[in-house]
């Protein structure tokens, strides 16, 4: 697996556990802080749920 790969793979795995709020995990893999989570929880609840494409294609993630 490419070093792009990885970035893929890692970046929709962390979307995935935003959509399910899976803070904790986030934590834990520190990839998230507290006042991080607090930030995505008021952004959440300003703006509603948060939700994955139908499909697995048509989450295009590009790396710069």
């Amino acid at each position: 697996m490419t070093l792009e790969e990885k970035i893929v793979q890692l970046t929709k795995e962390t979307l995935v556990d935003l959509v399910n709020l899976r803070y904790e995990k986030l934590k834990e893999e520190n990839k998230i802080n507290d006042e991080t989570e607090k930030f995505l929880k008021d952004v959440i609840l300003m703006q509603g749920t948060l939700t994955l494409p139908p499909s697995d294609e048509e989450m295009d993630i590009d790396v710069y």
